[in-house]
């Protein structure tokens, strides 16, 4: 058996995991790593940065992979060998003087292994060897032994302008020019964010790194606020190793290269809370919170929400979210906050009525009158909710419901809780007086509201109000509802909603009630703001009524049947995940192969093979039990269930952070057939063409080689143990063996010969022991006049219906003799 550095040897070959990497020619750093080939050249720079590609350019221009030994160190062979001291002198008895040695990915080594590869390095220089290593940064242990090095560090291997100029960009930051940013797709860019987990990497580096990519950008004191006591040589470090930070220490500011939460949550979501323990006195769920508030004090919304679902745990959301979900709701995002607050699991019995009436109001705001009654109802039947609860519920649950919850409402506004607030809280008290009366009194509900005191009308409940009547009084105006007088409440209505505005405009920053009230009557109509603050309100608005749509639609969908597939499918903006069962198993998100770690378990691939195959139908717990597990006991083989299925999850999330993949309903579990897609799918459809549809030779033979191409391997040929897949593997070549052989009867009917004899030819090479497919070959040799041939083909099946069955060839193949023996005696051919 070779060894692992005999095995390195390129032989004029790039190493295989690298034969189908297409690299970008960098002729003005390879002339670099030329200008002294008699020294170590040390490509030194964080995953992503394109030191491997160009390591792979240099090993093509100057050996074309001749004489070349490419040695994985990532390999435990590699320190297994090195501490055995034999790296420099097995290499030299491999090759020769002028041969080029790859170290790539070195790991960190202590003094002792540093030493001892240096030592090797020098050995390989003084035998007339050309040496090139790569390494990360905090695996560079050799800077100060290889003194006469030449190294390309993190910096030397960004994008240069003219290389910019060439890929088409332009308006480029330092923290963009990453090789993998500009020039690699969404794989190599996902490379860069593996270092996050890179083993030896210190704990405050890699959590001074994640803050930064979660932030985006922000000042360097917020990041010490977050990690206590980081040292000045880690932000050094990381200025000067790490441009994708786009760290100034002179301005004390950092900008990192935009990445979306999901993908640095796939990233370190195995890694984080280890880290945070190990750098800090903190856990990862106080430091998600943490890093959450301060996105949302720079105002990036649905990225702390993001944050949240991904990384902190559930019991962990609801208070983060009860401190926020107001001001969400003020700057006009009630949706991400709503999506959390939906996928955190507060929908049980111990939600407070605080925590109801606020999904109440969010969902009012997206007009989601069900759900927000839904919500309101809880808090009118909970004995101890707050009378000013009780009331504003009560309001919410009169607009959105109908029937026997508006009676309660109505009841509840016109009852003891009006009365009992009335002194503490007018505000409300004239908000619940409005509604009783506006729809029998409009112009009595607008004196009420007008009765309010500026402070009572900048009150949330009593804006909704206000805004609310002035719909109600712009109807009466344009005709749709009949009152009295109908131009002068539009005027007192006009005035109210300017009143009530001028207040808003007191503060600072506009909030989503002013941009109510500017909808309820139109700009035009009241709005004395300055451009800037009604260009603010407008955007305001502009992001509700895109969130309602979303909202909407997302409605929508939940109510279609399974079946109807082209309004879901346009639904959100979810990349298609593709699943490659026959051949070995491929799964891909977006176009983009998912590493098979990411499954970390065998079982995994399985499960989600299993939920595949069913199409999008759902599969019982206790049948994938059986299916998974099947000699294990019920309790062990649940609670490995549920670890698997949440590994899944983790596996399949997108760059927002969730699985749309995966749905569980119950005790049921399915994959989403809208977004998941699969080749035996395709399978099926081809072998109902060549089953149903009308034979056509030059289509048919298409669908042919595409059968050989793909499927012809089998259904998951690596999956031996398990007694499911190997069902239905025989299942699906069974069927393949049908196809072939119906279809080359059927193109025999329609006098095509020649492609009728390649369906035949196949089905006996690949299935031997059928009657069918010797009776399919001999019916095609026969019409394509291989006579010779067709009786070989005879005897062939006679013999193994013999010795194999104990049984005679049936009548319709002994049909087929004698019509070959009468062509042979001169007869004619007839039918079959």
């Amino acid at each position: 058996m070779k060894s692992f550095l005999a095995n390195s040897a390129c032989n004029g070959r790039p190493p295989k995991n690298l034969r189908a990497r297409k690299y970008r020619s960098r002729p003005k750093l390879v002339q670099r790593m030329m200008s002294e080939r008699d020294v170590a050249r040390f490509l030194v720079a964080p995953q992503g940065y394109g030191k491997t590609m160009l390591a792979l350019e240099y090993a093509s221009v100057v050996s074309n992979f001749a004489n070349t030994f490419w040695v994985n160190c990532q390999s435990p062979c590699f320190l297994r060998d090195l501490d055995g001291g034999v790296v420099a002198s097995t290499l030299s008895l491999l090759g020769g003087r002028g041969s080029l040695a790859i170290f790539e990915d070195v790991p960190f080594l202590g003094d002792g292994r540093a030493e001892t590869f240096s030592r090797d390095i020098d050995t390989l220089l003084s035998d007339g060897w050309e040496v090139v290593v790569t390494a990360t940064p905090v695996a560079d242990s050799l800077g100060d032994l290889q003194k006469d090095r030449i190294c390309i560090a993190s910096k030397d291997l960004l994008i240069d302008a003219d290389e910019i100029d060439s890929a088409g960009s332009a308006g480029f930051g330092d923290c963009d020019r990453i090789a993998s940013f500009v020039w690699g797709t969404d794989r190599d860019a996902d490379a860069l964010l593996q270092g996050l987990k890179t083993a030896g990497t210190p704990a405050e580096l890699t959590l001074v790194e994640f803050v930064m990519l979660v932030l985006g950008e922000g000042s360097i004191e917020e990041v010490f606020s977050i990690v206590k006591g980081m040292r000045k040589d880690t932000l050094r470090l990381l200025e000067e190793c790490y441009p994708h930070l786009g760290i100034d220490l002179i301005e004390e500011r950092f900008k990192a290269r935009s990445m979306p939460i999901g993908k640095i949550a796939k990233a370190c979501h195995a890694s984080i809370g280890r880290t945070v323990e190990g750098a800090t006195a903190s856990n990862r769920d106080a430091l998600v919170s943490r890093l959450a508030d301060l996105l949302v004090r720079h105002g990036m919304w649905q990225r702390s929400c993001d944050l949240m679902a991904t990384l902190c745990s559930r019991k962990k959301r609801a208070p983060w979210i009860e401190n926020v979900q107001d001001d969400f709701v003020r700057a006009g995002f009630p949706a991400c906050i709503q999506e959390l607050f939906e996928s955190s699991g507060l929908d049980g019995a111990s939600l407070s009525s605080g925590m109801a009436l606020a999904a109440a109001r969010r969902l009012h705001l997206l007009q989601d009158s069900a759900k927000s009654a839904y919500f309101a109802a809880r808090v009118l039947d909970r004995p101890d909710a707050a009378a000013c609860q009780r009331i504003e519920a009560a309001l919410l649950v009169d607009e959105c419901a109908e029937g026997k919850q508006r009676r309660t409402a109505q009841l509840v506004l016109e009852g003891d809780a009006c009365s009992g607030v009335a002194a503490q809280d007018s505000g409300l008290h004239c908000a619940a007086r409005a509604r009783l009366l506006e729809e029998k009194d409009l112009e009595g509900a607008l004196g009420a509201l007008e009765s309010c005191s500026g402070e009572s009308l900048q009150q949330q409940p009593v804006l909704l109000e206000v805004a609310r009547a002035a719909r109600l009084a712009r109807d009466v105006e344009s005709g749709r509802k009949r009152e009295r007088d109908p131009k002068a409440l539009h005027r007192r209505a006009n005035a109210l909603v300017a009143r009530a505005i001028a207040l808003c405009e007191k503060k600072s920053e506009p909030t989503v009630y002013e941009a109510l009230l500017h909808e309820a009557v139109g700009f035009e109509a009241v709005s004395n703001a300055n451009l800037s603050r009604r260009r603010k309100v407008e955007r305001i608005l502009s992001g509700l009524n895109a969130q309602r749509e979303e909202a909407r639609a997302k409605r929508v969908l939940s109510d279609l049947p399974p079946n109807v597939v082209p309004l879901r499918a346009a639904s959100a903006q979810i990349p298609l995940l593709h699943v490659r069962l026959f051949g070995g198993m491929e799964v891909r998100m977006g176009g983009e192969v998912v590493d098979e770690k990411a499954f970390q378990k065998h079982k995994a691939t399985t499960l989600l093979a299993i939920l595949v195959l069913h199409r999008g139908k759902e599969v019982p717990r206790s049948e994938l039990l059986d299916v998974l597990w099947p000699d294990t006991s019920s309790e062990k083989s649940v609670n490995s269930f549920y670890s698997l299925w949440s590994l899944l999850r983790r596996a399949l999330v997108d760059e927002r952070g969730t699985c749309p993949y995966l749905a569980k309903h119950q005790k049921s579990y399915m994959v989403d057939a809208h977004f998941v897609k699969s080749d035996v799918e395709e399978f099926e459809s081809i072998c109902r063409m060549l089953t149903f549809e009308e034979p056509e030779a030059e289509t048919w033979m298409e669908a042919f080689a595409r059968l050989e191409e793909d499927f012809a391997c089998g259904l998951l040929p690596s999956e031996s143990s398990n007694a499911y897949i190997a069902r239905l593997r025989e299942r699906f070549k069974t069927r393949l063996a049908d196809v072939y052989v119906t279809a080359a009867d059927r193109l025999c009917d329609v006098d095509e010969p020649r492609a009728a004899l390649w369906f035949a030819q196949a089905a006996l090479d690949r299935f031997e022991k059928r009657e069918d497919a010797f009776w399919a070959l001999m019916r095609a040799q026969m019409s394509t006049g291989q006579r010779s041939l067709a009786m070989g083909t005879f005897f062939e099946c006679k013999r193994f219906m013999k010795e194999d069955l104990g049984m005679d060839p049936s009548e319709r193949i002994m049909r087929l003799h004698r019509r070959l023996l009468d062509e042979a005696n001169g007869g004619s051919l007839v039918s079959a």
